[in-house]
């Protein structure tokens, strides 16, 4: 099985949303757009399953 490294953006997205309580306000934090915050989540998802 191969491994791969997530992208750094990825986990700071991540973080961020459970360091603030929600998408939008993760998305202020890191100065991002809504969507940018939901699309690297989406990434972990469908990475890690």
């Amino acid at each position: 099985m191969q491994r791969r490294l997530l992208p750094l953006n990825a986990l700071r997205a991540f973080a961020a949303v459970h360091e603030t309580g929600g998408i939008r306000s993760a998305a202020r934090a890191l100065d991002v757009t809504h969507s940018s915050v939901s699309r690297h989540l989406r990434f972990l998802e469908d990475t890690l399953g």
